[in-house]
């Protein structure tokens, strides 16, 4: 049971807004350390991951370690390159003890790369904060498919429930007077098309 606490709790963590790549990489990292066995679908080289070489650069930037990117790491992350410019850096604490009991898998995962202070530094790269990590909105679709798409819908078609899950995942760019607003305009279609 306890394993599937540690999990959950990592689980509900990706779905976090603000979770970045980094957040993303610590917390498998810490899936992988404690359960070995998931290291062939949550590491570095698995088959989930679209483009290692992008995601070690944009990981290595986020981590304030630009000199260590390799050539094709330096080449595939070229358009997020600019002059000079502060950037916060973010630094690991010291090492952390893992007897904290009160913390589940996640807070531990991400409580070893807190932010101590914030110094600024130059950097070659602009702030990639912005890059969401493919896992975060993923989990988040699936978990709201899952509410969307329950027992009492299960007859509901296909192309509505595609377009209850793209309204709802998009719901920020319009509210519910523009969903009226197309509604009524169809329904006045619709009659006019009758009449004629």
């Amino acid at each position: 049971m306890s394993i599937l606490t540690d999990l959950q709790s990592v689980t509900k963590a990706l779905q976090a807004e603000n979770r970045t790549v980094l957040d993303v990489h610590d917390l498998f990292d810490e899936v992988i350390k404690t359960y070995p066995q998931t290291k062939n679908r949550l590491g570095e080289n698995a088959s989930i991951i679209h483009d290692n070489v992008f995601e070690s650069a944009v990981q290595k930037i986020l981590k304030g370690s630009e000199e260590e990117l390799t050539p094709d790491e330096s080449v595939k992350v070229t358009g997020f390159r600019h002059g000079s410019s502060t950037m916060e850096e973010e630094t690991r604490t010291g090492e952390e003890r893992d007897a904290d009991a009160g913390l589940s898998l996640a807070e531990k995962a991400l409580k070893r790369r807190r932010l101590v202070s914030t110094t600024t530094s130059k950097s070659a790269f602009m702030d990639l904060h912005f890059i969401v990590p493919t896992s975060n909105m993923c989990e988040r679709l699936f978990s709201e498919a899952g509410y969307g798409l329950n027992s009492r819908r299960m007859r509901t078609l296909p192309s509505n429930f595609e377009t209850q899950m793209f309204l709802r995942t998009n719901k920020t760019f319009w509210g519910m007077a523009d969903i009226n607003r197309i509604v009524t305009s169809e329904e006045d279609k619709e009659q006019n098309d009758t009449y004629i």
